[in-house]
């Protein structure tokens, strides 16, 4: 198995992974996001909260980090956003722009922040005029950053997840969901032609994924959610995508992972319907759930208040038998542990003591999480539901099999089950070609799979009657 697919597996999952150097430096993929400009067009962000500069901290810095005999070259952006600090990192050579920092203080001549992605790096430096200097940590590992100031301004165009619209008038509405413990941000695209419409509300998958159906944690961008809202308002379908609560513009909103439970994403997929439902511009509310975000989303149509849900890429097995299925060619005793502390979290027991090589998957702090999800049968679950139902699988899937949604099928009979053949995990048309596959993940140029759409479509329609 590929340093990639693991990676991708991690993700899936919704392991937030840590330690990613090697396969973004070894996998053959493309490290820079493709220059898709004719496609995108970058706006002025009309949320509140514009970002105040000049001062001494607020800019473009550009600089490395020196840790474990290596220099990864990195740059972040330093703001004020709504009277707060902000900042966010990009690490260029591994395809990974705009991810948002969190605990940014400066203070007199101190600059501190955490990159909070699987086991969180720590930057603790100071300022001299237009350079920072200072330490780096994560986890047991140890090195150095320097940094030097090349504008007084923030320029990453993905600042604090301000959005990346299209032009020509086919505008994105900002929408935010307020809630205790911070906003939640999303986009509404509603078709350019008379109401009202049916609408989809679309959960994103595991990690930390935004709107667009971007992970922070592989290189580049697939855009598959954006491309799927573009497909849907093309044929007089709405669509509301969001930012999952701690990721890009619902940073703010961010919850410690050692709290953190499935229980809350369901919550805040049920704040956006219940946003949604009751407005006039929408004749009918459907959930779409990609990859966990099935899971999220059958929790959410059991609670009513839907009209129907759609299960895309979806698991059909507790999370545990999914794992062990997928750590069938780890090494003899890294399954093995694995398989006690499986059997721990499934007795809703946290294990203190983990193999450090399986750290990404298994820390204590998100050991919590993995409890609330592992306890969760997908296909019980799928069961319970009352609503008009599609499950849509690709047969090139590399997270999910066919046999998932075969097995959700089977626990729901009235179920439409569709099989779209040459689509991978994020959408896209691969065919048989694992290169294909692993390089969708991170090219917006691969098309979603022909036959995707039409099956919403079908599906929207009819539900909309």
């Amino acid at each position: 198995m590929s340093e990639l697919r693991y990676a991708i597996f991690f993700v899936a999952l919704g392991v937030l992974l840590s330690g990613c150097a090697s396969f973004w430096q070894e996998a053959d993929v493309t490290r820079r996001p493709v220059d898709d400009s004719a496609r995108r067009t970058a706006v002025a962000p009309t949320e509140p909260g514009a970002v105040e500069s000049p001062d001494p901290f607020a800019g473009h810095w550009v600089g490395s980090i020196a840790v474990a005999g290596q220099v990864i070259g990195i740059e972040v952006d330093l703001g004020t956003i709504d009277g707060a600090r902000a900042a966010t990192l990009n690490i260029p050579a591994q395809g990974a722009f705009g991810v948002v920092l969190r605990d940014v203080v400066t203070d007199d001549s101190r600059v501190r922040f955490e990159l909070p992605i699987g086991i969180p790096a720590v930057f603790d430096g100071r300022r001299d005029g237009e350079s920072i200097t200072g330490t780096f940590s994560q986890g047991n590992a140890a090195g150095t950053f320097e940094l030097e100031r090349t504008s007084d301004s923030p320029r990453s165009e993905h600042f604090l997840g301000r959005p990346v619209r299209r032009a020509a008038g086919d505008v994105d509405t900002p929408v935010v969901l307020p809630t205790a413990r911070g906003e939640l941000r999303g986009s509404l695209r509603i078709p350019m032609t008379p109401g009202p419409h049916p609408l989809v509300v679309m959960i994103a998958g595991s990690g930390p994924t935004d709107r667009d159906g971007n992970s922070a944690l592989l290189p580049g961008r697939n855009d598959s959610l954006m491309m799927l809202a573009e497909a849907l308002a093309e044929n007089g379908v709405a669509s509301l995508r969001y930012d999952k609560r701690g990721v890009a513009g619902s940073a703010s909103a961010a919850i410690p992972e050692r709290e953190l439970r499935v229980t809350h994403f369901v919550d805040d997929a049920a704040g956006f319907a219940e946003l949604m439902r009751g407005d006039r511009r929408f004749s009918s509310l459907t959930v779409l759930g990609h990859s966990e975000g099935a899971l999220i989303g059958t929790m959410l149509a059991e609670r009513g208040r839907v009209d129907g849900f759609i299960a895309v890429a979806g698991m059909g097995r507790t999370l545990d038998e999914v794992v062990r299925e997928q750590l069938a060619e780890y090494p003899d005793a890294l399954r093995t542990a694995a398989d006690t502390i499986l059997n721990e979290l499934r007795a809703g027991r946290t294990v203190a003591d983990t193999p450090s090589e399986l750290d990404a998957l298994f820390r204590p702090s998100v050991q919590p999480y993995l409890i609330s999800v592992i306890e969760i049968d997908p296909a019980v679950r799928i069961s319970r539901l009352t609503v008009p139902t599609l499950i849509v699988q690709g047969d090139r899937d590399l997270q999910v099999s066919v046999a998932d949604a075969e097995r959700l099928h089977s626990a729901r009979g009235d179920a439409d089950l569709i099989v779209i053949t040459g689509m991978n995990h994020v959408l896209k048309a691969v065919g048989s070609d694992l290169e294909a596959n692993q390089r969708a993940y991170t090219d917006p140029t691969v098309p979603i799979a022909p036959g995707f759409v039409e099956a919403l479509l079908r599906f929207v329609d009819e539900v909309s009657r």
